[in-house]
């Protein structure tokens, strides 16, 4: 991969928490698990936008992002389908709080300490 490459996938991977909140405040969700969804719908196509078909066609493609200890997002290839895999720890907090209760302030605060991010 070149360092076009390489940024683009940065740049993908740093706008999981961008995409997790508009879902949350302007995507009207019923439930934390209709986030990750929504979200993982949008990152897909997002990626399919991003990168050419070539890069993921690949049967053996695989991309790990980790925020922090034990907080990643996956970009798989499986059997020819693209897939987002959030890790355990990060689906067990998004599913913990009832994030679309949240002010936007603690929203922010909530999805930065999930990622790692401040």
């Amino acid at each position: 991969m070149d360092m076009s490459g390489v940024a683009k996938c940065v740049y993908f991977f740093r706008t999981v928490k961008d995409e997790l909140r508009d879902v949350i405040v302007n995507g009207n969700p019923s439930s934390n698990t209709e986030i990750l969804d929504i979200v993982s719908n949008r990152l897909l196509m997002k990626f399919r936008v991003m990168f050419d078909p070539q890069y993921y066609s690949n049967a053996l493609m695989r991309l790990v992002y980790s925020y922090s200890d034990h907080v990643s997002l996956e970009v798989i290839n499986i059997a020819g389908e693209l897939r987002i895999l959030f890790s355990p720890n990060m689906v067990s907090v998004l599913k913990s709080k009832d994030l679309y209760a949240l002010s936007l302030p603690d929203l922010q605060y909530c999805l930065n300490t999930v990622q790692g991010l401040s």
